[in-house]
């Protein structure tokens, strides 16, 4: 089963705010950043358990597992559906840990 990728509102909003910063740096790191995510989330549909568990239910059921982008400090938060990638948080790895998990409940 080939799943889609689905990223969530603020997740997509994540991903263009770091853009645009790495941009304002030097031309063309933005869209560099772009690539990592790409091929970071497209990994996850690939290898859709391969990346780290980061919360699990009560009964040791993964939840949501993540994976770091190649060449930046920014890591991909995703949970695993029958149908999908769904992408909660990409975030620097250094900040704010576990701030995306109000969005698992929408």
């Amino acid at each position: 089963m080939i799943r889609k990728i689905r990223f969530h509102p603020l997740a997509a909003a994540e991903v263009v705010e770091a853009q645009l910063w790495y941009e304002t740096r030097v031309a063309g790191l933005g869209d560099r950043l772009l690539g990592a995510v790409q091929g970071t989330t497209e990994g996850a549909v690939r290898w859709p358990n391969a990346g780290t568990p980061t919360r699990n239910d009560a009964m040791g059921k993964v939840l949501e597992r993540k994976v770091a982008t190649p060449g930046f400090p920014y890591v991909v938060v995703y949970r695993v559906t029958d149908l999908d990638i769904e992408v909660l948080a990409v975030h620097h790895e250094r900040r704010r840990p576990l701030y995306w998990v109000a969005r698992t409940d929408e």
